[in-house]
């Protein structure tokens, strides 16, 4: 008898400490960036090309390389609630402050979190950039567009 519950506690033992393999599906998305699209303050349904275009995140100096551009994916600070860049055409330079709340969403053990992004809101000096509208308060996916500069 005690050979049976001995050998029906390591079974168990062995059952319950068993991971499963799983693997992150390719579906879920991870951590969105902010979709910009740069559009012409005098023709405002019409997209129009930043020349010499370069972003860089101003507390890690971290920077989006120089391109010619009528739009882009930036990354948010999913710790922070704030982000804020230099926006640089050729010489000219805009800050621009990102607001937001952040909701972290488990996804599953293998993908681990994502974070979505809530409340977006935009704060810019204004010497080539001329205006910015939010599309999106809410941030899920890289398909959407988020925010238009106008220029």
């Amino acid at each position: 008898m005690k050979r049976i519950l001995i050998l029906l506690a390591c079974t168990f033992l062995i059952t319950i400490s068993c991971e499963t393999d799983e693997i992150c599906d390719q579906t879920i998305q991870p951590t969105p960036n902010l979709v910009i699209t740069f559009y012409d303050i005098d023709a405002p349904d019409t997209r129009k090309e930043v020349i010499d275009f370069s972003a860089k995140i101003i507390d890690n100096q971290v920077v989006i390389e120089t391109i010619t551009t009528d739009s882009i994916h930036i990354p948010l600070d999913i710790f922070n609630g704030k982000t804020s860049y230099q926006f640089l055409q050729k010489e000219i330079v805009d800050k621009l402050k990102f607001t937001y709340t952040s909701n972290q969403i488990f996804m599953s053990q293998s993908c681990g979190y994502r974070t979505q992004f809530k409340q977006l809101a935009a704060e810019t000096s204004t010497h080539w950039i001329q205006k910015i509208s939010i599309e999106e308060t809410t941030i899920n996916d890289q398909k959407t567009e988020h925010v238009k500069i106008y220029h």
